[in-house]
């Protein structure tokens, strides 16, 4: 399975009490600080944004360096392409805009792999790939919906991939078969559009589970029947850690969530490297505790996560859960 990874993202919150965090500093690898002042909560690439677009000189130097760190880090773990993200970064558009280009040269010139550029407005995520071509990059637009279609002319102009997401108005279709049906016109508009169905990466949509015990076996249905339809020549990927979004242990979550998402037909997920590898994707083990945990709330066994909270409280200690997370 191919990883997008999702660090570079500026909706990042660091806890307040994390060890890194110091005096107005954020301190990251072996040397590296980023200075995040006395703002709460504090997000990181947001700061890093802000700094690379109106910093003085040294500012930009550290910002740029920050999202350099993080795209070299990500592509160590095995990455296939970087997620770029700016989106909370500012209400301005044009800043929006100005982050995204500063972040991608910045992960260009840090890493070799292409880019994923995942942005609410069309302006921003056109800023992304547009110097790909010229580092030789490719690049794959997050996302096309019912009602963003004009994203597919840029990814055309752009020849890049990108991601269908089925949500027509803005709601999210309540069974599979709904969701491929959209999926199914989405691709018709992409073909339509000059994207082939190789450069389409279908998303089936991941929710947190904790709002419904359904959720997780609702996406892996859509991914299933999306494969089944499709076949091989087309992608499947989706946001992986979603779907623990609002629990603790999410990295545990996580690394069961990305090997039943695996197994149930998709190619691509995105997700940090990190944190879930490739060997937790294709060859977890199935028999310890965590697994078997995970699995059960993935499945619905366990409505609304009340077995693994208390797993977590209770039976969990020292590095078995926070270990990677």
């Amino acid at each position: 399975m191919n990883i997008i990874a999702e660090k570079i993202h500026a909706s990042r919150v660091v806890p307040e009490n994390h060890p890194r965090l110091a005096n107005g500093e954020w301190r990251y690898g072996e040397t590296g600080v980023l200075r995040v002042g006395a703002a709460r909560p504090v997000k990181p690439f947001s700061v890093a944004a802000r700094d690379i677009v109106h910093g003085d000189e040294p500012a930009r130097r550290e910002a740029a360096a920050f999202v350099a760190f993080h795209a070299a880090r990500q592509t160590a773990a095995g990455a296939a392409w970087l997620d770029i993200n700016v989106d909370e970064c500012s209400n301005d558009a044009s800043e929006r805009e100005a982050a995204m280009r500063a972040f991608t040269q910045a992960a260009l010139l840090a890493s070799p792999l292409p880019l994923s550029i995942d942005a609410a407005d069309t302006r921003a995520l056109v800023a992304g790939p547009a110097p790909c071509p010229k580092a030789r990059r490719g690049a794959l637009l997050n996302s096309v919906t019912p009602s963003r279609l004009d994203a597919l002319t840029e990814a055309a102009r752009f020849n890049t991939g990108v991601v269908l997401l089925p949500t027509p108005g803005g709601g999210v279709p309540a069974t599979a078969d709904a969701r491929l049906e959209v999926l199914r016109e989405l691709l018709a508009q992409a073909r339509d559009a000059g994207v082939g169905s190789e450069r389409c990466f279908f998303d089936p949509i991941v929710m947190p589970v904790v709002m419904d015990p359904r959720a997780v076996i609702l996406t892996l249905e859509t991914v299933g029947l999306t494969r089944e339809t499709f076949g091989p020549a087309v992608h499947i990927t989706g946001g992986v850690s979603n779907v623990s979004y609002g629990l603790p242990g999410r990295a545990s979550i996580n690394r069961v969530f990305a090997h039943l998402f695996h197994k149930a037909g998709a190619d691509t997920a995105i997700l940090d490297p990190l944190l879930v590898t490739h060997a937790d994707i294709v060859n977890p083990d199935e028999t310890s505790p965590v697994f078997h945990a995970a699995r059960k709330l993935l499945g619905g066994e366990d409505e609304y996560g009340v077995e693994f909270l208390d797993f977590c409280k209770f039976k969990m200690e020292g590095e078995t859960l926070s270990s990677r997370t």
